[in-house]
């Protein structure tokens, strides 16, 4: 409700340029947020667990791998797949490109690590 009180103070205030210019600016802003999600992930920017893994944003889980390798292309639902059809993993950290190389990184854990923030990553934990 107080958005809206703004919005209508804002609409009384500037002038119909000014208003569509900040529509638009808003608008794409928004649009843009969940296109970069969407394209990180490779799925809709709201979701935050698959049918067995969790999706932990901006979350490392150091230490606990048995296996790492690279991934031909910057998805993090290939890490994560990788630990699904894994009866091993129990846990998967997908590390973006540029951080420890030049392509983006997985790595497959047989225990669940600690979880630390950190923005390189997007880890999760089977269900």
């Amino acid at each position: 409700m107080k958005w809206m009180f703004v919005w209508q103070n804002l609409c009384k205030t500037l002038s119909r340029k000014k208003l569509v210019f900040l529509s638009l600016l808003i608008f794409l802003t928004l649009s843009l947020v969940g296109i970069g999600n969407f394209f990180l992930l490779n799925q809709p920017a709201n979701a935050q667990r698959s049918d067995e893994l969790t999706v932990e944003f901006n979350t490392d889980r150091p230490g606990r791998d048995y296996r790492d390798f690279d991934l031909s292309q910057p998805c993090a639902t290939r890490c994560q797949a990788a630990c699904a059809d894994d009866s091993d993993c129990v846990a998967y950290t997908y590390v973006k490109p540029g951080v420890q190389g030049s392509k983006a990184r997985c790595w497959l854990k047989d225990r669940v690590a600690s979880p630390t923030r950190n923005s390189c990553c997007i880890s999760g934990v089977k269900d």
